[in-house]
């Protein structure tokens, strides 16, 4: 699950994927994209691919769009409200409209990090309500609370995300794809993004079934710590 991420202009890399997604378009980065904490219908950047033949990953050669985060949930499903954020990688090869993404609309997304919400204890009792016979009160189970949580790639200052992405005529669309967590994320949540280390991202954005591979890997490890509000 991915709800929110960060994206933070400070980082050079993500300030100039920026700048290269907006780059003959209509889109100001400068006025058009505050940056920070990444919501569901923003607009922002994604990587399609690079020029040439080269495998070599650099911002160069890179191929990157502005893309509005979330399919129309009306065209891929009954519920019809709502954006799909979020496409489940166990599904999208069964699926008869995110299949045809995977072969022509692999995306990644970069940011700062991700956001999830666990469940914590605030360590206060909760008044006790039953008694024993023998007037006595069992343990008592805790307030809880909601926390916050960012997740961070641990060995570089940006993560990427694989995504599948949706071209129209009038803009193009994208969700993240999602797993079942690993150890490093599991006792926040039960899924993660699929995480893509530099040698996954080019295999995922190349042509190809190379992507198959990282469909199926394990996901890479994050780093991970409480965040406020």
């Amino acid at each position: 699950m991915c709800g929110r991420y960060l994206y933070l202009t400070e980082e050079d890399e993500l300030r100039e994927l920026l700048y290269l997604a907006s780059f003959g378009t209509r889109f100001d980065p400068d006025s058009d994209f505050s940056g920070g904490e990444i919501f569901p219908s923003a607009r922002v950047p994604v990587v399609t691919g690079w020029y040439g033949d080269s495998a070599d990953y650099t911002k160069a050669e890179i191929k990157a769009e502005i893309s509005r985060w979330g399919l129309p949930r009306r065209d891929y499903s009954l519920s019809g409200a709502g954006l799909i954020i979020n496409s489940r990688r166990e599904n999208v090869m069964r699926s008869p409209v995110f299949s045809k993404l995977l072969d022509s609309g692999r995306c990644a997304v970069p940011a700062s990090g991700y956001f999830e919400w666990g469940i914590v204890d605030t360590g206060e009792d909760k008044p006790a309500v039953q008694m024993n016979l023998f007037g006595e009160t069992g343990i008592l189970p805790k307030y809880q609370k909601k926390q916050k949580y960012f997740f961070s790639n641990p060995d570089d200052t940006v993560l990427y995300m694989a995504g599948l992405i949706r071209r129209d005529k009038d803009e193009s669309k994208f969700s993240i794809i999602t797993g079942d967590a690993n150890n490093s994320a599991v006792s926040v949540h039960n899924r993660m993004p699929l995480i893509l280390t530099r040698k996954m991202l080019l295999n995922w954005l190349s042509p190809g079934t190379g992507y198959l591979d990282v469909l199926h890997c394990a996901i890479p490890d994050v780093s991970c710590m409480a965040a406020g509000e």
